[in-house]
């Protein structure tokens, strides 16, 4: 007898929870359910955010899907179940409403702070293989909520955990390097975040008196923006270019990062490098034409660098800026060498 493979274990685990769903659509919108009468609403709704999510539950708890991703199945069902069922019988959904999603909300927080701990904790642990604080924070919304969700709510999490959290000041180890000091980068940062705090007054004052809501919600967007610049600005200096055991680190602050195995690297070249008009070079900094990026390496396959909010693009020729550029040239060509002679044996 032909042994069922994981693959299909994963898609049986999450096809029977979502057929079912769709035969209680299909029942709900039939003739024999035009006059809902408020038991059977309830017993709709029950399945619908109760029984369906359970019976999920049980089928992905053996296979290598997450059973967290049992919140946003929970999740679509209560939106599901929103749009079927007439509003005067949603009393059992909107309790779900008040207070299940919102105790949903606080469980996620709390695990993602949970794995930043400790994240924190392994980081002061090795002091030569630090775990990135960025990455562990979109790993850990990834395993809850689905990739394109993760990304955007790892990347606000980031950005207030390196404004209001981050505080202490980062001394590079030995296989860490800077990129910040020379580009003056974050003087341009500082720079529009004294701007955003001059114009919060002005267009406050101005906008009150046409309309006050308007003049609130725009204030509220420039103090969201103030908090996006202060994370930028301190996360720069604290997530560093890393030459690791196995891959090369290149973050730029939180506005992304990539990461090259040593086996993959086919040629690498320093000193002043020219990106203007030439498409073929990508950056993990989003400022590189006002840059002067001295380091350009070249894969033999397409690395994937990854931006703001989920944002992707592929490339075989990377370049970024390193401060001690002697220092990282000779460490970097050494993990080079040394792969390489392991990898001839």
């Amino acid at each position: 007898m032909k042994e069922i493979t994981a693959t299909q274990r994963g898609i049986f685990a999450v096809g029977i929870p979502i057929a079912l769903q769709l035969s209680l659509v299909i029942l709900v919108r039939s003739a024999w359910f035009t006059n809902l009468s408020n038991d059977l609403a309830l017993a709709i709704s029950i399945d619908f955010l109760i029984t369906m999510p359970f019976i999920y539950w049980l089928l992905v708890r053996k296979t290598k899907i997450p059973t967290t991703t049992v919140i946003p199945f929970f999740i679509a069902s209560t939106i599901l179940a929103s749009f079927l069922i007439p509003l005067e019988h949603q009393s059992f959904i909107n309790t779900v409403k008040t207070w299940a999603i919102p105790v949903l909300e606080i469980g996620v927080l709390s695990y993602v702070g949970s794995r930043i701990y400790l994240t924190r904790k392994n980081y002061k642990k090795n002091i030569l293989d630090q775990p990135d604080i960025a990455n562990a924070i979109q790993d850990s919304c990834e395993e809850i909520l689905p990739k394109s969700i993760a990304s955007f709510l790892a990347n606000e999490i980031s950005v207030f955990y390196y404004a209001f959290f981050k505080w202490k000041k980062h001394t590079p180890v030995k296989n860490e390097f800077t990129y910040h000091k020379k580009s003056g980068s974050i003087t341009v940062f500082a720079a529009l975040l004294f701007v955003v705090a001059i114009e919060t007054v002005a267009l406050h004052l101005i906008l009150n008196k046409w309309s006050p809501l308007a003049a609130w919600i725009a204030t509220g967007v420039s103090i969201y923006s103030a908090i996006f610049l202060i994370g930028i600005i301190k996360s720069i200096p604290r997530r560093l270019i890393k030459v690791k055991e196995k891959e090369l680190f290149i973050p730029y602050g939180i506005f992304g990062f990539t990461r090259i195995e040593y086996k993959n690297i086919k040629s690498i070249n320093t000193g002043k490098i020219s990106v203007l008009n030439n498409e073929k070079l990508i950056g993990v900094s989003p400022f590189l034409e006002n840059e002067s990026p001295n380091v350009s390496i070249e894969t033999d396959r397409p690395i994937t660098v990854n931006g703001l909010y989920g944002m992707k693009k592929k490339t075989t020729k990377v370049v970024f800026t390193v401060d001690e550029l002697s220092w990282f040239n000779a460490l970097l060509r050494k993990k080079n060498s040394l792969e390489e002679s392991t990898e001839s044996r």
